[in-house]
């Protein structure tokens, strides 16, 4: 048995017009909607499976079949076809746990220790308990939890973070 081979036009990115978002990007497309690009795979028929975890769509999830279409010589994305079983959250860091501050070490004890910053602690923590984690910028996380990762642990581990002050919880979307 042979494996399919990949080639490039069969993983594109998509475009989506991001609404509702309070941590949305101030960038915006020619049309003046802001919008975000993520990364997808074709599986035919104007169908595509998201391969990236959403920042700021909060609609969709890492894994959801997409339905998108051709428009101006780009990929835009329209509507899920099927959910993917994920859940979304986004965690903004915040900068009194992080042992950078401006791209200069400061006195912070973790880095004077070694120790990696708050966030990449979060983001290891996550990854080994099954989630996908992509980072933007310095402070922000965007967590893919899978549907066999225990919802209730995780969130119980985020809000417990959340009430020391260390991160702040967007949802994306929730699978029920």
């Amino acid at each position: 048995m042979s494996l399919p081979q990949y080639t490039g036009a069969m993983v594109r990115t998509a475009t989506v017009e991001v609404t509702g978002s309070s941590m949305a990007p101030a960038t915006s497309s020619s049309s003046g909607t802001t919008t975000e690009k993520m990364l997808v795979h074709s599986i035919g028929g104007w169908h595509f499976v998201l391969r990236s975890v959403p920042c700021f769509a909060t609609g969709l999830s890492l894994g959801d079949i997409v339905h998108c279409q051709e428009r101006d010589g780009a990929l835009h994305l329209y509507g899920v076809s099927v959910r993917g079983g994920a859940s979304t959250l986004r965690l903004l860091i915040d900068d009194a746990h992080e042992p950078l501050a401006d791209n200069l070490l400061c006195d912070h004890p973790a880095a004077a220790a070694g120790w990696p910053g708050m966030r990449e602690r979060i983001a290891g923590q996550l990854t080994t308990v099954g989630c996908t984690v992509q980072r933007l910028g310095r402070h922000l996380l965007a967590v893919s939890i899978g549907p066999d990762v225990d919802m209730t642990s995780i969130e119980q581990f985020l809000n417990e973070l959340a009430a020391d002050g260390v991160l702040q919880i967007q949802p994306g979307y929730i699978h029920q």
